[in-house]
């Protein structure tokens, strides 16, 4: 009897997706660098910096959709072995670690891209945000609503920043 540790309705669909975004973030990594190294401005640098920080959180979610999308076939219902346990635990560990790798790299680059946007450059401001997004990485073991409440007020506030820019310049 095998057991899906995945959502049967994505069948690993949602790994394909992440693959895309991976893709488009290192070329957007790519060529912001070459932009960078022309112009010799360090806001493209940064921006290279978060997108690349963007793409290796897609990898390690990638990780993560894989570990859960892996089936395991149990073929005695009465006795586990010792090999399959370790199995399971190793999944269960690479999980925890590509996860926690992933909300990392995932706030540094909206991090990163929101103190370019916002021009941020004190390096107080810059220190602190460094500083709750370690506290709400850890923070997010236990409870993933901190995580993903961060990521929305990020996007949020990057979003309500472009707008402005939108209104201001009209282009």
């Amino acid at each position: 009897m095998p057991i899906p540790l995945s959502a049967i309705r994505f069948y690993g669909i949602d790994s394909v997706i992440d693959f895309l975004i991976f893709l488009v973030a290192i070329l957007i990594t790519y060529q912001s660098y070459n932009i960078y190294s022309l112009l010799k401005d360090k806001n493209y640098k940064f921006f290279s910096w978060a997108f690349l920080s963007i793409s290796i959180a897609f990898l390690f979610k990638i990780i993560v959709n894989l570990t859960f999308f892996h089936q395991i076939e149990i073929l005695q219902t009465y006795f586990l072995n010792s090999a399959l346990l370790e199995y399971l635990e190793f999944l269960d560990w690479v999980n925890f670690f590509s996860t926690f790798f992933y909300r990392i790299f995932i706030l540094t680059g909206f991090l990163i891209l929101f103190l370019i946007f916002t021009k941020t450059e004190r390096k107080e401001k810059v220190i602190l945000f460094i500083y709750l997004c370690i506290i709400v990485v850890l923070f997010s073991i236990y409870f993933s609503f901190v995580f993903h409440l961060t990521l929305f007020l990020l996007i949020l506030f990057l979003t309500l920043y472009f707008y402005r820019n939108h209104q201001k310049i009209k282009s």
